[in-house]
């Protein structure tokens, strides 16, 4: 009879062998110690992630999952607005920018196509673009 440590050795090496492929493709490069970036921006962008009001209710931020203090977020399952439960909790955001792909599932391709999942997902933060653009807008640090 075969042992478990067996066919566990077994499903390891073809991961290897499959994966290798796709891994060859994309070199694994260190994070470097410095990243030019527009210091405006970033201040907007960190107002941004912090501002409960890009929610429907004005409840929830993005900083209300993606929580700064801990990496990941230490729930099972985020909560968003009024009070809805999510499916998955929300992943760090060290380094994100760096992934190649972005979620859990990997199934987002970018932190712009990623950000933009959140605001309008009805159990998140349940907004829609032409209201969040509205409040932009009209919020005089924004402007």
């Amino acid at each position: 009879m075969i042992g478990v440590s067996y066919y566990f050795l077994i499903f390891i090496s073809l991961t290897i062998i499959i994966s290798s492929s796709t891994i060859a493709e994309e070199p694994i490069l260190p994070i470097p110690k410095n990243i030019k970036y527009n210091h405006e921006k970033a201040k907007i962008g960190k107002r941004l992630f912090f501002d409960p009001n890009l929610s429907k209710d004005g409840t929830v931020a993005c900083v209300s999952c993606h929580t700064i203090e801990n990496g990941a977020e230490h729930q099972r399952v985020s909560i968003g607005v009024d009070g809805k439960v999510g499916t998955k909790n929300a992943p760090t955001v060290f380094n994100s920018v760096f992934n190649f792909r972005q979620l859990w599932s990997g199934s987002v391709k970018s932190l712009k196509e990623q950000a933009n999942g959140p605001i309008n997902n009805p159990v998140e933060m349940g907004n829609n673009p032409k209201d969040v653009l509205k409040y932009i807008k009209n919020n005089s640090w924004y402007r």
